[in-house]
């Protein structure tokens, strides 16, 4: 319980409840600043007043229901046990949501892809590539316990190639695989994990901190 709205998101923050109880006129006070925006709540929000309200559309899902005054038995074990199914579907869906986020970033450590060489296409599991590097008009891909491979096409079609599965350009002539960043100097050095130093343009260190920020 909270006496005044200061407590009640302190007490919300701290807690983290799965079900709150409103007064109407506090939950209308609530959702206004200083507390916050509770349009995505993580919590289902049951609203008691002595008459009977109108919600707008917007708020359908925001509030699980409400409770008219005096509340009888019968409507709290309803909307308490909507409430409940609420909560597991969410948690079903943020479940549902980490399983295939975890199967999407498996899928892209396994995934094959296919280097175009002055022979043909030599296919290699995208995680074993660690970089590719511009050698004149062509690229030398550097990959793990392999040699490395030189293809006739150029890093730009490198960049179109792999940046999908977590590569970036940190300066024009390298494509890095992120997953294989040992170290980075603010200087504007990148050490892999072979040891290679990978050089970061001026213009590319902002993009580079926010994507390794990130990792």
């Amino acid at each position: 319980m909270a006496t005044d709205l200061a407590l009640a998101a302190a007490r919300i923050q701290e807690t983290r409840p799965d079900i709150i109880f409103f007064d109407l006129q506090l939950w209308r006070d609530f959702r206004c600043p200083p507390f916050g925006n509770w349009c995505q709540p993580d919590f289902e929000t049951i609203i008691l007043s002595g008459s009977e309200i109108r919600l707008m559309e917007t708020m359908q899902n925001v509030i699980t229901g409400y409770l008219m005054k005096p509340v009888l038995p019968e409507s709290l074990v309803l909307i308490v046990q909507y409430a409940l199914q609420r909560i597991q579907e969410r948690e079903e869906l943020r479940q549902n949501r980490r399983f295939i986020k975890s199967v999407m970033q498996r899928r892209l450590q396994e995934n094959s892809v296919g280097i175009p060489t002055i022979e043909g296409y030599e296919f290699l599991v995208v995680n074993e590539i660690l970089r590719c590097e511009a050698l004149q008009k062509c690229t030398r891909v550097v990959t793990r316990g392999k040699s490395d491979i030189v293809s006739a096409y150029n890093l730009g079609v490198f960049r179109k190639l792999l940046e999908p599965y977590g590569f970036f350009s940190p300066h024009r002539a390298y494509l890095i695989n992120l997953q294989h960043v040992k170290r980075y100097h603010k200087e504007g050095s990148i050490y892999m994990l072979d040891g290679a130093c990978v050089p970061v343009a001026k213009r590319m260190k902002g993009a580079f901190i926010k994507l390794i920020e990130r990792l």
